[in-house]
């Protein structure tokens, strides 16, 4: 049952990768082509995702403390960790880019892979957790992330209202901030445009990973920092962070389905909507592909052992 769930949830997006590479290789050779459509997915797609994800989201039922204390005193510890690998990484604009997409890719995370296993596995109560975890992670993460690739890739130092002004105006913190307003109490969306909404959200999946898939590059392996940036980027999302959040969560007092889906949150690949971020802003895309690809290929193994973990506890 559980390797069933997990390849519900993680088979679609390696086909998809997939079938983005090929379409690049053989069918839409022209990277005009995917520039406009990494466009309209960065200033679209993904922002309906956000909002669609956020709006819809019910935490009433469920120990909203202890869930949220676990995971950001998880995705904090693994900052620190990225923290002290900055301090000794070159200060070059290469090593910077590098830099910010091992940031992104150990920080971020699947909720579509998320919201796969734990559907399949345990049903609305682990669906409603997924959707907590939005709440509190997708806002926060968005804005250190997109902070830190403004840090790092502006041709200029910014003051410090013009930096709040680029992450405020980024289209998927305006996402966020939508989103949590459309979910407040009382708060309700003319349906027709929810509906739009609802749309952009449901093509966003799709185009997102055929566009992760014609970014990939085989030959990004052949730099040796790019390997260890891969190599760390996969340590710190599927073990690290993982690890951090079973033992937090388990000294909270989350037991059973709770302890289990919270673990999924922390344990997912990462989200590949970051490499359109990387691509827009002055990252090393071509590595956040990589890195993309390959958690979700080790996250066949990894999962299921942070899964038995969980439900061991």
């Amino acid at each position: 049952m559980e390797m069933n769930a997990i390849a519900a949830g993680l088979l679609p997006v390696g086909l998809a990768i997939a079938l983005g590479a090929l379409a690049r290789r053989f069918l839409i050779p022209d990277e005009a082509d995917w520039a406009g459509l990494n466009k309209i997915t960065f200033y679209l797609l993904v922002p309906g995702l956000v909002i669609s994800t956020l709006a819809n989201a019910d935490i009433a039922a469920i120990p909203v403390r202890e869930i949220a204390q676990a995971l950001v005193l998880a995705a904090a510890l693994v900052a620190l960790v990225l923290g002290a690998v900055y301090a000794v990484t070159p200060k070059t604009a290469e090593a910077k880019a590098g830099y910010s997409s091992l940031f992104q890719t150990a920080t971020r995370w699947n909720a579509a892979v998320a919201l796969g296993v734990t559907g399949e596995m345990y049903g609305a109560v682990a669906l409603t957790v997924i959707a907590l975890s939005m709440l509190v992670l997708m806002p926060a993460v968005n804005v250190v992330n997109i902070a830190l690739l403004t840090r790092l890739h502006s041709e200029r130092r910014l003051r410090l209202g013009e930096s709040l002004w680029k992450v405020l105006s980024n289209p998927i913190i305006v996402g966020c901030l939508l989103g949590l307003a459309v979910s407040l109490p009382g708060v309700s969306v003319w349906p027709p445009l929810m509906n739009v909404v609802d749309a952009l959200a449901d093509a966003s999946i799709a185009a997102i990973l055929l566009i992760v898939g014609a970014g990939l590059r085989l030959s990004n392996w052949s730099a040796p920092r790019a390997r260890r940036n891969i190599a760390l980027s996969c340590a710190l999302k599927l073990v690290l962070m993982p690890l951090c959040t079973l033992l937090l969560a388990a000294a909270l007092g989350l037991r059973g389905v709770l302890l289990s889906s919270v673990v999924i949150v922390a344990a997912v690949p990462t989200a590949m909507h970051g490499y359109v971020l990387a691509r827009e802003m002055g990252g090393d895309a071509p590595l956040y592909a990589s890195a993309a690809s390959l958690q979700v290929l080790l996250s066949f193994v990894t999962l299921p052992c942070w899964i038995w973990l969980a439900a061991s506890v």
